[in-house]
């Protein structure tokens, strides 16, 4: 199975944030990932050619930073419940 990171990553509980941009920056200086911070605590990270350890190597160093995926984040919005639908077609009135 192909493994992926997650677009967004929270790192208000990072342990130490100046190691994390050392050790992202190791990898956007190979050319493979690219990474910008979205908000304060957000970090938005792009897969630009990772191999599978790749992914493996960044998911511990994320871990064992105490940084976790951001599942609620999109572009710069939290997600929140009355968006639950999304952008679908289906129109509660027609119901």
């Amino acid at each position: 199975m192909e493994r992926k990171l997650f677009n967004y990553y929270s790192i208000d509980e990072c342990s130490n944030v100046d190691k994390l941009h050392q050790e992202l920056n190791k990898f956007v200086e190979e050319g493979v990932l690219d990474y910008k911070l979205e908000d304060r605590d957000i970090v938005k990270i792009t897969d630009i050619d990772l191999t599978e350890d790749q992914v493996e190597d960044i998911e511990k160093i994320l871990d064992g930073l105490d940084v976790f995926p951001y599942l609620d984040y999109n572009n710069g919005q939290e997600d929140s419940d009355d968006d639950y639908y999304g952008d679908s077609d289906w129109d509660e009135n027609e119901y």
